[in-house]
């Protein structure tokens, strides 16, 4: 699980500078219509992670409500990815878990993905993560 954590908290990293380099403005954003402004999409993101590592642990996580601005959604993922690992931790995953988890972190990967086309489609580079590939 060591390696998944890793994972777990570089993934996180990077959504959190992308939440970080948006203005307040950017909340109610939507590309498009019919798609989720980037608050819903956060919110979403924060809500399938609780349901994920529901899931893996067998446990209930209830939903704290729901942010209503970038700066609550940003503090939120934080100490959920927190609170995710102390759950994990405790749960010992089994091979079944260890497989929502790590679609858990491809899904968190595609909105992150997405959270970049919305910022470059609204006129704004994404920051860059310069992921380091030492531990």
């Amino acid at each position: 699980m060591d390696g998944f954590f890793l994972r777990h908290r570089r993934v996180r990293r990077a959504t959190l500078k992308l939440i970080r380099s948006l203005d307040e403005e950017w909340a109610d954003f939507r590309p498009t219509p019919g798609l989720p402004t980037v608050l819903g999409l956060l919110r979403h993101l924060a809500q399938a992670e609780r349901s994920f590592v529901s899931a893996a642990t067998g446990g209930d996580w209830t939903s704290p409500p729901e942010p209503d601005c970038l700066d609550r959604v940003h503090r939120q993922l934080e100490r959920q990815g927190e609170e995710a690992e102390h759950r994990l931790r405790g749960a010992s995953p089994d091979e079944e878990a260890g497989l929502l988890l790590e679609l858990m972190l491809e899904h968190e990967l595609h909105h992150a993905g997405q959270l970049t086309v919305y910022l470059r489609l609204g006129g704004m580079a994404p920051p860059r993560e310069g992921y380091k590939l030492s531990r």
